[in-house]
Formats: C-alpha cells, structure tokens, sequence
C-alpha cells in the first residue's frame, strides 16, 4: 500500500519546506514523489520556492557535526529501520521544527519580504519598490515582488513589465519570466510573457539573460539539447559564462527550446502600451486581435482563415474599442460583428452591388 503526505496549510514557502523535509528524512515513497511533482507543477514560484528550500537544506549539512537536534532524531529514527508508515508519521510530527526552522533561515537570508501585485483586463499600474526601483504593469499582468538584504526578485507570472531598476552592484536585481531569468546590469527593460514566448527589451543600460535552471529542474537538459550549437556559441563568446548581454535598442527571445537574439529592436513600438499606444508593423490580422483582447474582455473567431494573414502597419489607442474594429474594418476588406456579448467573428465584406 502506498503512503501520501499530507501537505500542511501554509505558503509557498512553508510547503515547499514540508517537501524537502519530507523528501530526506522518512521513507520517500513513488505515491510522495507524483504528489510533488502535481504541486511542482503547478506553477514557476512552487518551483522557484521548492529550489530555494533544497537549498536551504544543503546548507544546514554543515550543522550535522553540530548534533542539531531534528537532523540528529531522524538519524536515529532512520537507524532503527521503522517502517513506512511510523517514518511518516515521525516526518508530520517534526514537520512543524522543521519548516520553523528553514522558514527563519529564509527570513535571515531576506527573503521573506514578499508582495505580490496585478492588473485586470485594460488596467495599467506603476509601481514604486521598497528599493526605489520603478515598476509598470501592463494589462492582464501578475508579478511577485521580493526585495531582500542580498538579492531582489520579481516573478512575472503573466502578461508584461517594465522595469526601471534603481542599481545596486551589491544586491543584485534579477526577473524570473517562463524558463528565463533576467539579471539587471543597467537600467530600464522590458519583459514580456505571452503564448509561450519571453521577449526581452532593453530600452537603457544593459541586462543579462539566460535559461533559469532552477525553474526548469530535469527539463533545463532537453531545452540546451534542443538550443544546440546556438546557445552553446552565445554563451563560450560571453566572459564567465554570464548568460547573453542585451544592450540598450535590442531585444532577446526564447520560444520553447529556441533563442534568438540579441537582435535591434524599435523599443518605442515595445513600450508604447505605457503610453496607452499599441504599435504593429506588418502584423498580421489575427495577432492584432490576439493584443486587442488582452486590453479588452473579448474574443475573435475569423469564419474565413484565409483573412488571419493580411498585414496590418498601424497605431491604435488600446483603450479604445470602437475605434480599433472600425479603423480595421474601414482599411481592410473585412466585416467585425459582434455575436454575443464579448464574441466577434472576423469574417470577408461583401462588396456593394
């Protein structure tokens, strides 16, 4: 019969210092394991959280000569060979030291300070960080904000941020986006998560960015596989092996395992959202509409596909619905009716008799 662990209640924090205690001290079962990797699963932070506790944890190895108390009783527990089900029940019981102490470790090492902030549909928000440092979020965005005594970390959950980062060479600045990771090295950029992409821009300074290992756990293997000769070549001409240096005007992408960039970006027509603007040159139809609904509670259904690649050069107000479907239609050979509530289907204009 397999055995499950019975997650305590708690945040992020506490739960993925539950699962490292567990995972080293008790019987680690095959039921324990699919448990952790369904909560791993989950989402970028439980894992970002779960790698900062196994680190945490090999920390305190120094502390074994030390005879530190909840180490030293599983080591007798272990050693008396109890079976299964009394491991288990010895893990729940010191669960609660255990997360005590790893919990006031992690709020030694700063890392406790933690905010978290989103916008809605069509919203736009700036942001002043406990650092100084500057944060806009665009539509539809969530991020999670930690400003430590030794690091400062933003988790871009959804959607886009700007970032104009107040530096500070001994506390470093660094945003989590997807896979990647974006460490400050100036100031002001751009970071977007949509769709699976992660796009980078640097409007001033300098970044470095690169594949976050601890995100992406047994997976960071099959995306350098997949990247290749790439990312191999990128990373052999950059000095200490400091992930790929975006300058100010250029613009790095991942997409599944593949990288592009740095390449020159228009960065106005990247952060033109700050300004209410959204910018498209030679876009297609359907990825202008994929932005109009990030900035409005809508949905696009084209009834022809054939009308899905007609490229689109032009500047839209994105709080301005009318506006948009109008100026689309009075351009385009197209017809934007609305079905429903918040469902349009793009279908061909009949051409007058």
């Amino acid at each position: 019969m397999k055995s499950t662990l019975h997650l305590p209640a708690g945040n992020l924090q506490q739960q993925a210092g539950y699962w490292v205690f567990a995972q080293h001290n008790g019987e680690w079962t095959s039921a324990a394991e699919s448990q952790l990797q369904a909560w791993l699963a989950q989402s970028d932070a439980h894992r970002h959280e779960y790698q900062r506790a196994l680190q945490l944890w090999q920390r305190l190895d120094q502390f074994k000569a030390a005879d530190f108390p909840l180490r030293h009783s599983m080591q007798r527990l272990r050693a008396k060979n109890l079976k299964r089900r009394q491991c288990l029940r010895a893990v729940r019981r010191h669960s609660g030291t255990a997360l005590l102490v790893m919990v006031s470790a992690l709020s030694l090492n700063g890392y406790l300070s933690t905010d978290h902030y989103r916008t809605a549909i069509g919203q736009r928000q700036s942001l002043t960080l406990a650092d100084g440092s500057q944060l806009v979020l665009n539509t539809d965005s969530q991020v999670s904000v930690k400003i430590g005594n030794e690091r400062r970390e933003v988790w871009l959950e959804r959607g886009e941020a700007f970032f104009h980062v107040a530096h500070q060479a001994d506390r470093p600045f660094e945003v989590v986006a997807g896979n990647v990771r974006v460490r400050d090295i100036g100031t002001g950029f751009n970071v977007s998560l949509a769709g699976g992409e992660t796009k980078v821009t640097v409007t001033e300074g300098e970044v470095a960015v690169h594949p976050d290992a601890a995100l992406t756990g047994n997976r960071r293997l099959d995306r350098w596989l997949h990247a290749g000769r790439h990312w191999l070549q990128t990373a052999l001409a950059l000095p200490d092996g400091g992930g790929v240096a975006v300058t100010a005007g250029r613009q790095w992408v991942a997409r599944g395992g593949e990288f592009t960039g740095p390449v020159a970006a228009d960065t106005g027509k990247e952060i033109a959202w700050r300004d209410g603007r959204a910018v498209f040159e030679l876009a297609t139809l359907e990825e202008v509409l994929v932005q109009v609904a990030r900035y409005h509670p809508v949905e696009f259904e084209f009834a022809d596909p054939d009308l899905q690649p007609i490229r689109v050069s032009a500047s839209f107000d994105t709080g301005n619905l009318a506006v948009i479907l109008n100026t689309l239609q009075a351009t385009f050979p197209i017809s934007i009716k609305q079905i429903d509530g918040r469902r349009f289907v793009v279908s061909g204009a009949k051409k007058p008799a």
